[in-house]
């Protein structure tokens, strides 16, 4: 179990240069928003009338950032109105992001 427990910042420090970056990268600005306010949901999955809330704005006027994280893989529905990342642990990832920490301080 230690052995475990020691390898874990290790093994997520990797993941996050490797592979979480890479699809990170792919987001165009608005899509990083839109991640940040599923992330400020709490628990995963989230409604998209939750996402909107957090980004102050309307469901209708995110649907197409809605529609092209789907296309690049990035969310998917999970159920009727509801997201969440394709991936697990991205959430983590964003998280640890000093750009999401700062879009929360600036929110």
């Amino acid at each position: 179990m230690s052995d475990v427990e020691n390898c874990i910042d290790e093994f997520l420090s990797s993941l996050d240069e490797r592979f979480f970056k890479s699809r990170y990268e792919r987001c165009a600005e608005s899509d990083k928003k839109f991640i940040f306010a599923m992330v400020e949901c709490g628990e995963l999955p989230c409604t998209i009338s939750n996402v909107a809330h957090n980004l102050n704005k309307t469901v209708g006027s995110i649907s197409t950032t809605r529609a092209q994280l789907i296309s690049k893989g990035i969310i998917y529905p999970v159920r009727y109105k509801e997201l969440d990342f394709t991936v697990p642990e991205f959430s983590g990832y964003i998280q640890r992001l000093e750009e999401y920490k700062q879009w929360c301080i600036s929110k």
